[in-house]
């Protein structure tokens, strides 16, 4: 079963150091325009009203599941006026693209309509439940649902309902990068304020020292300070390497952990 507070904690760090990839920035800014677009909004915004899920989240639900096409249910791409053949199956018809969003956000699991938190942990625990929690329950990874066109996604895809490849690369755009890229062009767009994270515990164990330390324990990482996804992978394995919870984060227990690695002694030996 997910671990809901825990989701919530790792997608808010996650959003903190989150970056769009170089080679999606134009992408993600054409798709963002597409949905922030007075047409587009105006839709989303009706959809609000009647569900109280933000008009930003239903844009990135509607693209995700089918591409902003208006005669698709967002529950799952599935034309609104004819009864669902994917997963949520038997929904519908419809009258209308409104009433399937409705039906979709309020009567279909996750239940969005009647989720509270809206913070940025919270907003992308959401919309990563709409999906499914599959990538975190059996594969500890972050979605690419989420995550997809930025540093922190990972290999591995459900190409199907269920059906997880490993070696399959998703390249939609996550839920991230839109609502980053829609930010950008529309300022209204704000997530709840979160509490007040902890404070570090302390300056001198930045992300590069992380990545020395985990260097130092035979990992091959570029000492860059950006804590991408393959930081976070050689994260995981020092952690169940060393009986600490692996969630691919940086806590005191694995910074503990990291500052007993020391440089190998090279031993020198006179020539006879």
């Amino acid at each position: 079963m997910t671990n809901i507070p825990f989701l919530i904690s790792a997608n808010q760090k996650r959003w903190g150091i989150c970056e769009i990839t170089p080679k999606s920035h134009a992408e993600v800014n054409n798709t963002a325009r597409r949905l922030v677009a007075p047409y587009a909004k105006d839709q989303y915004v009706a959809i609000e009203a009647a569900t109280k899920v933000p008009w930003w989240a239903i844009a990135v639900i509607h693209e995700r599941e089918a591409g902003q096409t208006w005669w698709a249910n967002i529950a799952q791409g599935d034309h609104w006026n004819r009864v669902s053949t994917h997963v949520p199956r038997g929904r519908g018809p419809f009258k209308s693209f409104f009433d399937a969003a409705v039906d979709a956000l309020m009567v279909c699991p996750p239940h969005a309509g009647e989720w509270q938190d809206w913070t940025a942990g919270g907003a992308l625990t959401i919309l990563e439940l709409y999906n499914g929690s599959g990538y975190e329950d059996f594969h500890h990874e972050a979605s690419p649902y989420i995550w997809g066109a930025t540093n922190q996604q990972e290999w591995g895809k459900y190409v199907s309902d269920g059906a997880y490849d490993a070696h399959a690369w998703d390249t939609q755009l996550g839920c991230a990068a839109m609502i980053k890229g829609m930010m950008e062009l529309d300022t209204s767009i704000k997530f709840a304020d979160a509490p007040a994270p902890a404070p570090p515990v302390d300056d001198a164990h930045d992300t590069k020292w992380v990545q020395t330390q985990l260097n130092k324990a035979h990992a091959s990482l570029v000492v860059d300070g950006i804590f991408g996804a393959a930081t976070r992978t050689a994260v995981r394995a020092f952690q169940g390497l060393h009986g600490l919870t692996v969630d691919g984060f940086v806590g005191p227990a694995t910074i503990a952990e990291l500052e007993k690695i020391t440089t190998p002694t090279t031993v020198s030996v006179s020539p006879l």
